[in-house]
């Protein structure tokens, strides 16, 4: 049994258990490596790490879609850094969106499910 699996091992390791990053990493990303590249003050510092983080941001953000809350709340807080950035508008633009629906949403299920009862009981 340990042969076999020392055998298989390596071909288990070659497939993604699951998705290579979550939906906020590459925005965490490039906000970290730019915030450190501002803070060096060397503008070639992290250069090709922000650019490739940049691709994958480029790629992602116009189809962004979340309803969680906490990342809601993390897509504002990366986009606050650098808000004059397409990426950022757009991130914004969701979360204060969906920001605004998901309490009315809450509020129209607690109505309707009280008229439900009301009606039934």
């Amino acid at each position: 049994y340990f042969l076999l699996c020392l055998l298989l091992l390596p071909n288990y390791f070659k497939r993604h258990c699951f998705p290579l990053y979550r939906n906020l990493d590459p925005f965490d990303g490039l906000v970290t490596y730019s915030l450190l590249r501002d803070l060096s003050g060397d503008p070639s510092v992290l250069r090709d790490e922000i650019q490739d983080m940049q691709k994958i941001v480029n790629s992602k953000y116009k189809s962004y879609a979340s309803h969680d809350p906490l990342d809601l709340g993390e897509a504002l807080w990366l986009a606050h850094w650098y808000s004059n950035e397409d990426w950022a508008e757009v991130r914004c633009a969701v979360a204060v969106a969906v920001g605004v629906l998901l309490p009315l949403r809450e509020f129209l299920l607690c109505v309707c499910s009280n008229m439900y009862v009301c009606m039934y009981v």
